[in-house]
């Protein structure tokens, strides 16, 4: 039976969806057309996750039942059967694959994967934590989640009694990486692990990608899309207005969106950092300085060498 023996698992916001697409069409490769099934994150459940999550994670009962299975961004599966016809279009390829960005926060996933695959390799992409916290949050102002209040949004969604991946944001947490990591070190033999820095992947990406060729056993030269640096960029709005009417992002027909899209290379633009007010990166920084620096410990210093 073909089933998947390397898995993307995160972090979120730190390049795993540009990974998928470098290895996407090669030859040695097969990519679940799910890109983030989270079968093996079993905390998730559908009913508890936020509505407008629902909608974008629902899978059309007559999904399967097509031919060729249709590219999807993200699902909730929980049915094991289900989850293995993702990959019922395997030929040769050596490599089967798929990238769930909430494995990484799972308590689980990383012992039921084990359980599936016990040979299965792993992938865990990190960045710089408070980068990465500001990059999420304005993937979801970019979509009308948030007040365009950085600070006091980032502080209700930590304070929230209700947490959990697509029930509560969690900004803050996902960037908390040491448990997140830890857990699949506790697991899986070392060797089958590789940690990837996101920052790498934008200053050097060829020789990210040559250094992930050869963990998968891979031929480098065979990827194609490598031309393309960046998949799944954040941007946010330009003008108060057009944040203020993001939420009708979740109610318009597809037809209409497909449309408007052109309007984004007028309205919005590419976040920077330095744009973040100090007030701002302070607080993240206490929260997640500390666990960074365990994290890199953890991890043999990997933070602080240089390319």
């Amino acid at each position: 039976m073909n089933t998947p023996n390397f898995f993307i698992v995160g972090a979120a916001k730190a390049g795993t969806t540009s990974l998928y697409n470098y290895l996407l069409n090669h030859p040695e490769v097969y990519l679940s057309p799910i890109k983030e099934p989270n079968y093996f994150n079993t905390e998730l459940k559908f009913k508890d996750c936020r509505k407008e999550v629902q909608k974008k994670i629902n899978l059309n009962k007559k999904y399967f039942s097509r031919e060729k299975l249709k590219k999807k961004h993200i699902a909730c599966l929980d049915n094991l059967e289900d989850y293995l016809k993702l990959f019922r279009e395997v030929t040769s390829e050596k490599v089967i694959a798929e990238a769930s960005t909430s494995y990484l926060a799972s308590v689980n996933a990383a012992k039921e994967i084990y359980k599936f695959n016990s040979k299965a390799k792993i992938l865990i992409v990190l960045r710089e934590p408070v980068s990465r916290t500001i990059s999420h949050y304005n993937m979801d102002l970019d979509t009308g989640k948030n007040t365009g209040h950085m600070l006091d949004d980032i502080k209700n969604d930590f304070n929230s009694t209700k947490k959990g991946y697509f029930v509560s944001n969690m900004y803050v947490e996902l960037s908390l990486y040491y448990n997140q990591v830890k857990r699949y070190l506790d697991v899986f033999p070392k060797e089958q692990i590789l940690v990837l820095r996101f920052e790498d992947l934008i200053k050097d990406r060829l020789n990210v990608l040559s250094k992930l060729c050869d963990f998968l056993n891979i031929d480098f030269y065979k990827l194609p899309n490598i031309d393309k640096k960046v998949f799944n960029k954040t941007t946010v709005p330009k003008f108060g207005i057009v944040r203020r009417l993001m939420w009708l992002n979740n109610i318009l027909p597809k037809s209409i969106k497909s449309q408007l899209l052109f309007m984004k290379t007028i309205f919005f633009t590419t976040y920077k950092k330095e744009e973040t007010p100090k007030r701002t990166i302070d607080f993240l920084k206490s929260l997640l300085d500390l666990d960074f620096e365990r994290t890199n410990n953890l991890l043999d210093n990997h933070f602080n060498t240089e390319l």
